[in-house]
């Protein structure tokens, strides 16, 4: 070890050869190896809050992990025109539902402030039966082909619309064509949803696969 190091706290020469029958001192003086405590003490506080930030977080995020954890997610605001569009989280630009490099992690969309929400690109392996007009004012559901769709998949996690009256059912669907019927859309590829995590049934907890009625 050289004869002098600089100290870790103010970068004074430290003699490291004074009081050699003991370990070599770190510090040049008393005030230093406080005030090296105090900031140890600081660092670990700051590190355990964030960690306990980052356990209630994650325990409040309603989405299920299947979607949490693929690298699908936009931001969407709502044009004048009433349309949803999809929004990329690192900057204020359109995103595109068929391009990859516009999406990004739900971390990153959830705490973007770009856009209204966030939203998901439905594919690998992930869709969305989409319900409109599903619930009465109440939340009671008044149609019967949300009711049919409801009874095949009691296990699917569903939430809430945007608009309060619709549902969209999520799972475990392979990449097909979008289908569309009076008060139902079927979407597996090429297409985002726009997420409220209002959750209307958990369900199983974890994505399913789902059961899709007929054409």
């Amino acid at each position: 070890m050289p004869r002098y190091v600089p100290c870790p706290v103010d970068g004074t020469p430290v003699d490291t050869l004074r009081g050699r029958r003991g370990p070599a001192p770190a510090y040049c003086d008393n005030a230093c190896r406080q005030q090296a405590f105090r900031d140890r003490r600081k660092a670990e506080r700051a590190a355990l809050l964030a960690e306990a930030e980052t356990i209630t977080r994650e325990a409040a995020d309603p989405f299920p992990a299947e979607l949490r954890e693929r690298a699908r997610w936009v931001r969407w605001t709502v044009t004048k025109d009433g349309r949803k569009l999809p929004l990329r989280a690192d900057r204020n630009r359109a995103a595109s539902s068929t391009d990859p490099s516009t999406w990004s992690t739900y971390a990153e969309a959830r705490d973007s402030s770009i856009g209204d929400g966030v939203g998901f690109v439905l594919g690998d392996g992930i869709g969305c039966v989409d319900l409109d007009g599903a619930l009465d004012e109440r939340g009671e559901i008044i149609s019967a082909v949300a009711l049919g769709v409801l009874s095949a998949n009691v296990d699917a996690w569903v939430e809430r619309s945007m608009s309060g009256r619709g549902l969209h059912v999520f799972g475990l669907l392979a990449e097909a064509p979008g289908r569309r019927r009076a008060g139902i859309e079927i979407y597996s590829r090429a297409r985002f949803i726009a997420l409220t995590g209002d959750v209307f049934r958990a369900g199983a907890g974890a994505l399913v696969p789902l059961v899709v009625p007929a054409d």
